[in-house]
């Protein structure tokens, strides 16, 4: 059931000549079938049929720009250049990707030159990239967050955060722009949807719930949420303390940094949050299980990706097509049937007034308060390759292959005369007869518990 949910039915897949396969579907689906998992070769996964998690995939065998020629585990990959590739030869022999075991190390690499880059998202703070702003020969870029932060609430529970206006009055409560400038220093923008505002998808029409805790109070106020007893904190219609726990994950500092910020926004119209930084692990299972944990308020993040369709599955059916994503417990039988139609729809346009209205359903209803998306912060060096592709996610991630396909050495200056008259010898051919191209990128090894997914 690995990646069960990029799979669909297939009535046929039939070879039609050497370099067309075409696959019969049992119901139309507008996304890629299956654009996530590549064709297998029979030779080598046949004898793990049966159990593919035991295939440790040491030799891996792909069809992409660069296949796998070296690896040592937390420390490095080497890559090299696929000759035979459809897309055509990237320019660069070879990518290292080295692994760090902290930023510093990364940084320090970047100034001596000993990398061209940090790969996937970047650096992980603004206050990181002041470091190397003014360095010679590294620039930073500034791209579109792949991540977005939000806060996800168990509906499963029993409580006050199951009456919308509880979400409601908690949405208006918080201080989003303070979460920008305290957190990410200007370098981040509000999020409201699942949906990058880049794509012509987003819905641009969505209640935004910007900062009015004014407004926020009296919703509290009009359903029945006062303090009674004049401590500070509202007491339900029932008699019990407006109070709940926000868990997050030790390992995230922006989490813990934001949580602290929305429990003082919360105090300020009544609500008592208690932040409660778990392990990893512990905050995982708690999520991924509403119905065992019975959380309050989770903090959250994920990178939707440009394609924006498994995310949904956050908002299906939590005892169906949901299960075991949907953090929220949530359920709305409209959203699941505007899902299931977008996904057989093929007419742009309709599509994206389906997917429109999944937005509008899920900023009503409130399953999910959206907070901010960071941007990446992604320094480069200048001085030997160019040719770097930014776009959402800085220059490379699971959405951006095309800077190690598009990157290649700068051209050098033309070389002083010749003292005396030669067979003339090209530059490139000089380089190439003396070391393969080779592209160096620090990784984090640290960076799969600093961004938490």
């Amino acid at each position: 059931e690995v990646w069960w949910y990029v799979d669909t039915d297939f009535e046929e897949v039939k070879v039609i000549d050497e370099y067309t396969v075409r696959l019969t579907l049992v119901n139309p689906i507008s996304r890629p079938p299956m654009y996530w998992c590549p064709i297998l070769p029979k030779h080598i996964w046949e004898p793990y049929a049966e159990d593919l998690l035991e295939y440790d995939n040491k030799d891996a065998i792909g069809s992409g720009p660069f296949k796998l020629k070296e690896f040592r585990s937390e420390e490095y990959v080497l890559l090299e250049a696929n000759e035979e590739y459809w897309g055509g030869r990237p320019y660069v022999d070879e990518v290292l990707l080295i692994a760090y075991a902290n930023e510093e190390a990364q940084i320090l690499a970047l100034k001596k030159g000993d990398i061209q880059t940090i790969g996937y998202r970047g650096l992980s703070s603004p206050a990181a990239a002041e470091k190397l702003r003014g360095e010679p020969n590294i620039e930073i870029g500034e791209y579109p967050g792949l991540g977005i932060w939000w806060l996800s609430i168990d509906l499963y529970k029993e409580g006050p955060l199951q009456d919308l206006n509880v979400r409601k009055a908690i949405a208006y409560a918080i201080n989003r722009d303070r979460i920008i400038d305290t957190v990410y220093m200007g370098y981040a923008e509000k999020a409201d949807s699942f949906v990058y505002p880049e794509l012509d998808i987003h819905n641009p029409n969505l209640p935004q719930y910007d900062y009015n805790p004014t407004l926020a109070a009296q919703i509290l106020d009009e359903a029945g949420y006062v303090d009674i007893d004049g401590d500070g904190v509202r007491e339900t219609p029932e008699g019990d303390d407006l109070s709940f726990e926000m868990i997050t994950a030790s390992a995230w500092p922006d989490a813990i940094k934001i949580a602290s910020l929305i429990k003082e926004d919360l105090a300020a119209i009544g609500i008592n949050i208690k932040v409660s930084p778990l392990d990893e692990d512990v905050y995982y299972t708690m999520v991924y299980e509403p119905t065992e944990s019975e959380y309050d308020i989770a903090i959250h993040e994920e990178e939707p990706g440009i394609l924006v369709d498994w995310i949904w599955y956050f908002c299906l059916d939590p005892e169906d097509m949901g299960a075991g994503w949907n953090t929220a417990y949530y359920y709305n039988p409209e959203f699941d049937e505007l899902y299931f139609e977008q996904v057989s729809e093929f007419d742009p346009e309709k599509r994206k007034q389906l997917i429109w209205q999944m937005q509008e359903l899920l900023a009503e209803d409130l399953p999910y308060i959206f907070l901010v998306r960071p941007k990446e912060l992604v320094p480069y060096r200048t001085d030997k390759f160019e040719g770097y592709v930014g776009t959402i996610g800085g220059l490379s991630s699971w959405v951006n292959p095309w800077t190690y396909l598009k990157v290649h050495l700068k051209a050098a200056p033309a070389p002083p005369p010749p003292p005396a008259p030669g067979p003339a010898i090209p530059m490139t051919a000089i380089a190439g007869g003396i070391v393969a191209l080779v592209i160096i990128v620090g990784v984090a090894y640290y960076a799969v518990k600093r961004r938490g997914s």
